[in-house]
């Protein structure tokens, strides 16, 4: 096999004896894997987080599964953290936690409702027809997420530990009081 190949751009021949050529890429890769090897490393987060934990019920109930974040509000600033909520319950790590600060709290759980719906797109799933898919919905009322006004203080080196009572139906006082 020779070691002569022509490049297209300029249609003159190069010869290394003995050597293949070489692409771009494999050489970006030995770079970068040379890089990550020489005990580079990207800054620790530059966030001051803390752990959250507590439990969750809905109107009585712990809330079988779901999701919960904290975004950052008022003078707070920096990324949004959140976790899963299984059975009740969440517990985020310091490491992953919420940033130290006011947080505004949004809780969501969408679940399935046992009913089979057309869908709006064409799926397959869980050897369902293609147009018919199981129907899904929040269960979890729009003043706990999409409009919540729940806030949180986070404070640093603290469990942070907060119980949340959902109720679905907002209790709307009598008239006249």
């Amino acid at each position: 096999m020779s070691s002569e190949f022509l490049r297209p751009t300029d249609g003159v021949s190069i010869r290394s004896p003995g050597r293949r050529p070489h692409c771009l890429s494999a050489q970006l890769f030995a770079a970068a894997l040379a890089i990550s090897l020489c005990g580079c490393s990207q800054p620790d987060d530059p966030w001051t987080r803390a752990a959250a934990s507590g439990s969750v019920t809905l109107d009585g109930a712990p809330l079988k599964e779901g999701t919960i974040t904290f975004f950052p509000s008022g003078a707070t600033r920096g990324p949004a953290a959140g976790g899963a909520i299984v059975d009740g319950r969440y517990d985020i790590s310091a490491s992953e936690g919420p940033i130290v600060g006011t947080s505004r709290v949004e809780l969501r759980s969408v679940q399935k409702t046992g009913r089979i719906v057309k869908s709006p797109v064409a799926v397959e799933s869980d050897g369902l027809p293609i147009d018919m898919v199981e129907e899904t919905r929040e269960v979890v009322p729009p003043q706990y997420n999409r409009d919540s006004t729940l806030e949180f203080t986070i404070k640093e080196g603290d469990e942070n530990v907060n119980d949340i009572i959902l109720q679905s139906a907002v209790a709307v006082p009598p008239p006249g009081q």
